[in-house]
């Protein structure tokens, strides 16, 4: 694991990431997989391959945890093999977020860490991804500035979701303006948003 005490970042209702670091042993790739079945039923495991299942050379691996269900509690293990030897490491538990709870996303144009599941400034995420894990009484928080979105973002069948700008990037301060725009290009890059049978609140966000 990148960090044994703490592996696991973007631990959503449904999915959760593992970030893990492979040493090279003279430059022969590895086959790396991650396995992870629920607390309660370990049979049920299932295997998550990075890199669509070939071979990874030395350096960061993420391994994405699809399909999970909400407020469970799962154990999951990662596996490097090649043909010269095979590396398990040790069994870590983690607990997916309740289906109720309501989540804050941080949202920051400039932010490119591998870590950002935006849960705080330090690790901001993108405003696509939030939006692509938002559920009914979510908000999202974005940090002031100008995005250029290469396309429209989509929303459908989402309630009672907040969007709002203006924030300074620390904590819940706010202060500048956040502005989003499509583009100017074309008219089909101009549309900032797609909402479609859903409820949205925009709150201190201008549109270009």
């Amino acid at each position: 694991y990148d960090t044994d005490a703490s592996p696991l970042t973007h631990v959503y209702r449904t999915g959760a990431r593992v970030h893990l670091s492979l040493v090279s042993d003279g430059g022969v790739g590895a086959k790396v997989s991650v396995f992870c079945a629920p607390t309660a039923d370990q049979s049920a495991v299932t295997e998550f391959k990075a890199h669509y299942g070939e071979s990874v050379f030395a350096g960061a691996v993420s391994v994405d945890l699809t399909g999970l269900e909400p407020g469970v509690e799962y154990l999951f293990y990662a596996v490097a093999e090649n043909f010269k030897d095979t590396v398990r490491l040790d069994a870590k538990t983690f607990t997916t977020v309740a289906a109720d709870a309501k989540l804050t996303f941080r949202v920051d144009g400039l932010s490119e860490t591998a870590r950002g599941d935006g849960f705080s400034w330090a690790h901001a995420t993108s405003l696509a991804e939030a939006l692509a894990v938002a559920v009914d009484g979510d908000e999202i928080r974005v940090k002031a500035g100008l995005y250029e979105l290469p396309g429209e973002l989509a929303l459908a069948n989402i309630s009672n979701l907040v969007i709002r700008g203006g924030y300074a990037g620390e904590g819940d301060a706010r202060g500048g303006e956040t502005v989003l725009s499509g583009g100017k290009d074309s008219a089909a890059m101009h549309r900032i948003f797609r909402v479609e049978g859903s409820s949205v609140l925009f709150d201190t966000l201008s549109f270009a």
